[in-house]
């Protein structure tokens, strides 16, 4: 874990991370359009081929969460784990008290 990260590196990081997010909200999207259509076919002819579509797009999303998990990783191990900017002084901290 480097804890001054070089900013560029960061940004690029970061930007990996969104892209990530992005890939795996369009393949959620995917997934579930395909899977209705899907399933309106299957309950229209009652032919099994039309589930597929429900199982290819849980693989599709399946690996699109893997891909963020990797990235965060990634992330997480070059600029640190506590915060996004990798500084612990900025983190927030949880309050026990109530004023």
């Amino acid at each position: 874990m480097m804890q001054n990260a070089d900013p560029q590196i960061r940004l690029a990081l970061s930007i990996a991370v969104q892209d990530a997010t992005d890939a795996l909200r369009n393949s959620t999207m995917i997934a579930t359009a395909a899977s209705a259509a899907g399933l309106a076919r299957f309950f229209a002819t009652n032919d099994r081929i039309y589930l597929e579509a429900a199982k290819e797009g849980q693989h599709l999303i399946t690996k699109a969460i893997e891909t963020l998990r990797m990235v965060v990783a990634i992330s997480q191990d070059y600029v640190g784990e506590d915060h996004p900017s990798g500084s612990d002084a900025a983190a927030p901290k949880a309050s026990t008290t109530y004023d």
